[in-house]
């Protein structure tokens, strides 16, 4: 399966679990009360922010700062890098985030192997703690993936975080599929997720690429999650770098341009401190690309949906600011869990496109990327990812696809939905385009 997220692995040794909605009867949160699935949920979690009422307006509370105060870091994976939401996670060799869950509280949603094998973790494999790029530069290694690139008429795109369940559901197996099944769904975005590692070799990224040209798809990638720019530890920065690198060369190779990654946590020290490591790393990474001949390599830095993450919508600003080639990847879903809630109106999405635009000031507020899915939050902030359907959750998607078409916003928007990226990215396309319709009539 090719980079999957939001579903178990359906390769060998793999069985194909259905989405399934949550039973009624309990509490949900997603800046709105519900009553479906949330039986794991102690007496502590109160979802309440400090100095602030959950769920209270961001356009009216925040201003255009997202930052809220700093609560308990994430766990440490046993691999060496942050949890990506704030819990144990062993290093399992998977291609995906390690730590969604099913709606039905049944085992976690693993993403299985880009070549569908099983979990092979250890040192010295491509994307382990302790892999390098080497004595030659990947650069010098890489083949151009693709001859005929895409479109080079920018235009906004809509796609998914890895392959839906009606992937396999469809008959599909293997990443060479993938472009087929994009197409099929009526979307010309795909982001391949390296979050465990990045596995895919160049030669099957350059075919995918070959394949993805005609049906004019555009990939990125979502380099490894153990990256932290921001770390106590000067060999876990460095090789940070090194994990850019390595996304940098599969990108390239899947004729893509966006390294979308996670800047890191704060860990036990201030959010300044971890801040000012982090645009060091960011400067010696853009530094380093360069040299490698990635200079043409657009590194997105993402917002983040755990309170102890480095990644509200200043920080990643800030380090959209080290280098005008360096785009943001505004995670929708990421700022409304960290703000328990702060999302509830087309005004609070105008608050981070203002800011956004106010910070940058060029064409990268026009063409920024987007991250889109519901997530369930408690009062450390993300929880889990969840689908359109459970409307519970927030926000809600239609009031920012009215203001991407009213303002004439191109970014690219990828659907995280925990198994329904592909139909929940269809449905935001289907909106973006009424709504465009309307400006046409008005």
């Amino acid at each position: 399966m090719a980079g999957t997220k939001g579903h178990p692995g359906t390769g060998a040794g793999h069985r194909q679990h259905s989405h399934r909605r949550p039973q009624p009867g309990a509490a949900g949160r997603g800046g709105r009360v519900a009553g479906h699935h949330a039986q794991s949920r102690g007496p502590a979690d109160h979802r309440v922010q400090r100095g602030r009422k959950a769920g209270t307006s961001l356009c009216a509370e925040a201003g255009p700062c997202l930052s809220v105060p700093l609560g308990q870091a994430p766990a440490l994976c046993a691999d060496g890098g942050t949890a990506p939401h704030g819990r144990e996670a062993q290093p399992d060799g998977h291609g995906g985030r390690p730590a969604l869950c099913r709606p039905d509280g049944c085992r976690p949603v693993r993403h299985p192997r880009p070549d569908g094998d099983p979990p092979r973790p250890g040192p010295g494999r491509a994307g382990h703690p302790q892999a390098q790029v080497g004595e030659k530069t990947l650069a010098e290694i890489l083949r151009p993936g693709r001859e005929d690139p895409v479109s080079d008429d920018w235009k906004i795109r809509f796609g998914t975080a890895g392959t839906s369940d009606s992937f396999a559901a469809q008959g599909y197996k293997t990443s060479l599929e993938v472009p087929e099944y994009t197409a099929k769904m009526g979307l010309n975005a795909f982001e391949y997720q390296c979050g465990r590692g990045v596995r895919l070799g160049l030669d099957k990224a350059a075919k995918m690429a070959a394949l993805a040209a005609p049906k004019d798809i555009l990939f990125s990638v979502h380099a490894p999650y153990y990256i932290s720019m921001s770390s106590l530890e000067e060999d876990k920065r460095l090789n940070s770098i090194q994990y850019l690198l390595q996304s940098a060369a599969v990108c390239r190779a899947l004729g893509g341009k966006r390294i979308i990654f996670h800047s890191g946590s704060c860990g036990k020290q201030s959010r300044e401190a971890a801040l000012e490591k982090a645009l060091d790393t960011m400067r010696r990474a853009v530094e380093a690309l360069d040299e490698a001949g990635f200079a043409d390599m657009t590194l997105c830095p993402e917002t983040m949906g755990k309170v102890g993450q480095l990644g509200t919508l200043d920080e990643v600003l800030a380090l959209c600011g080290v280098d005008e080639r360096i785009t943001p990847c505004i995670d929708f879903g990421h700022l409304n869990a960290r703000t328990l809630g702060g999302i509830q109106s087309k005004a609070d999405y105008a608050v981070i496109l203002d800011r956004m635009s106010e910070a940058l000031g060029d064409e990268r507020a026009r063409r920024f990327h987007v991250h889109f899915s519901r997530i369930e939050y408690s009062k450390g902030g993300e929880k889990r990812h969840w689908t359109f359907a459970e409307t519970q959750f927030g926000p809600e998607p239609q009031p920012l696809m009215e203001l991407l078409a009213e303002r004439g916003l191109a970014p690219v928007v990828i659907c995280e939905s925990a198994g329904t990226q592909a139909e929940d990215a269809c449905t935001m396309q289907q909106m973006y385009r009424a709504a465009q319709d309307l400006r046409k009539i008005l």
